[in-house]
């Protein structure tokens, strides 16, 4: 993550790039699947051969929990998973939302020389900021580690 919340990474694995998304789709809730009986799924989201684009099943909701999309390659060894993770569209549009106002609203707080409201809208441009990143991060190392166990690479 540099400014904006991010992540990619591959996995190597020593099985062909078949049993690799065999064993994320084992794993993952298709989204028109009903949820009953689905204890076990870590992941919800579409898999196919070539890849996948999925997101955790979490017991709380978290709006800044990764978008995971994942392509799969053959290599001689087996197969590399490329794994892209960022947020949500919608929680990106609210994010920048909350940037450009609490921004625009410094702005204007500082030119009437407001040092009060200044400083609230500050607090709240940068509370916004560390909320968005500890949210992302803390769920996107949960589910690297998830995919690197399902997976069963490295």
């Amino acid at each position: 993550m540099w400014i904006w919340p991010n992540k990619r990474f591959e996995i190597k694995a020593a099985l062909p790039a078949r049993e690799a998304v065999s064993r994320v789709a084992r794993r993952t809730l298709e989204l028109q699947e009903p949820s009953d009986g689905a204890d076990d799924m870590l992941f919800m989201g579409e898999v196919e051969a070539s890849g996948f684009v999925i997101r955790p099943v979490l017991m709380m909701q978290n709006a800044f929990a990764p978008r995971i999309q994942g392509r799969v390659r053959e290599v001689p060894q087996g197969c590399v998973v490329e794994i892209t993770m960022g947020l949500h569209k919608a929680t990106t549009v609210f994010m920048i939302l909350w940037f450009v106002l609490f921004g625009v609203l410094s702005v204007v707080r500082a030119v009437q020389g407001a040092w009060t409201s200044l400083a609230f809208s500050l607090f709240l441009l940068v509370f916004g900021y560390v909320w968005m990143a500890l949210g992302f991060e803390k769920e996107s190392r949960r589910d690297e580690r998830l995919l690197v166990e399902v997976i069963g690479g490295q």
